[in-house]
């Protein structure tokens, strides 16, 4: 009986010293020594206020066009996969289309869009 006893704690012992968080240190003694932080040094991140409005106005029109091409049924599904590039407003269109009609209404959706200032129609009619 003393045995099985004996036993059972050892068993539960182990256990728990297995089930013990390991991801720490060993334990020591709390330093003495007191903590100082160094002093975070100036932020020298220099943002052109210019561009970060306009990298956001970019991306919705980009947005805006592909959103536009997609819900146009009288283009072609094609013209889903034109690359689009936006700067500052200017559009930039690449890839290649099947007719120069459709090159030609890709680039009038384009224009239809808000915040649009140009159209670079850089599209390939496919031969």
């Amino acid at each position: 009986m003393n045995r099985t006893l004996v036993t059972a704690l050892v068993v539960s012992a182990m256990g728990l010293i297995a089930c013990e968080d390991r991801t720490t240190s060993p334990r020591t003694a709390p330093s003495t020594t007191p903590r100082t932080t160094a002093p975070r040094p100036p932020d020298t991140t220099v943002t052109n206020p210019s561009t970060t409005p306009n990298q956001s106005a970019d991306a919705r029109i980009t947005s805006d066009i592909r959103r536009a091409i997609a819900g146009d049924t009288s283009l072609p599904m094609t013209a889903r996969d034109i690359q689009i590039t936006v700067s500052s407003g200017a559009v930039t269109l690449r890839g290649v289309v099947d007719s120069q009609d459709d090159k030609d209404a890709i680039e009038a959706k384009v224009k239809t869009i808000d915040g649009v200032s140009s159209v670079d129609n850089q599209l390939e009619v496919k031969k």
